[in-house]
């Protein structure tokens, strides 16, 4: 065989067995394709997640929470991924099916410590064959009990916002604009220790008004 043709043959067939090579790990990972889930809603309100944790409070009493997924935030180049919650050390899961409130029973689903509440949250690509898992943290916010302040900030129409420690309580005091409560009132921020809530929030920001 000519030498000349017997080289280009094999620089061809080299070639060929390289671009085949190459195209395994770019078959594999599109097959495997996972979405990163920002955000969440939680008993109805907006988590955004924080590494790999979406973090929220809970009632003192509470037994079960609702759970949403954007079916938007499960899009990938090969289909749609599927979320599910995970039941720890065990195979159980629990289907979450997007854009709709899932009710996640905390005695059968969650692990408990204190206060602190755990789920494990999913999430599959389109053939089931890569998994992400996601941690969703709840604290039990005791009921009815007092807390005290961590801080306050000023807002609209406040100069100064400011707390005085007593024994048995905080008080927040105010340095108020002149004028501020013909124009909205004086507006502050709290921050609640012990992830305590006023209105279901924290931080809460608050209106004095005349």
């Amino acid at each position: 065989m000519n030498k000349s043709k017997f080289l280009k043959k094999s620089l061809a067939m080299l070639l060929a067995l390289m671009l085949v090579v190459a195209m395994i790990p770019l078959s594999a990972s599109a097959a495997g394709a996972l979405p990163n889930l920002t955000m969440i809603y939680i008993d109805d309100k907006a988590v955004e997640v924080s590494g790999d944790t979406f973090s929220a409070n809970i009632a003192e009493a509470q037994t079960h929470v609702k759970i949403k997924v954007d079916e938007a935030s499960l899009v990938t180049t090969t289909g749609d991924a599927t979320v599910r919650v995970v039941k720890e050390g065990t195979t159980d899961t629990y289907p979450v099916v997007p854009d709709q409130d899932n009710t996640i029973k905390l005695a059968e689903w969650a692990e408990s410590d204190g206060l602190d509440v755990t789920l494990t949250l999913q999430v599959v690509s389109p053939d089931n064959k890569t998994t992400k898992d996601y941690t969703v943290a709840l604290t039990r916010v005791l009921d009815g009990r007092t807390a005290y302040i961590d801080k306050v900030e000023k807002g609209q129409g406040t100069y100064r916002a400011y707390v005085v420690e007593n024994k048995d309580t905080n008080n927040v005091y105010l340095d108020v604009a002149r004028g501020a409560y013909d124009q909205g009132g004086a507006k502050f921020k709290v921050y609640p220790a012990d992830n305590a809530t006023v209105n279901d929030e924290n931080p809460a920001e608050i209106t004095v008004e005349d």
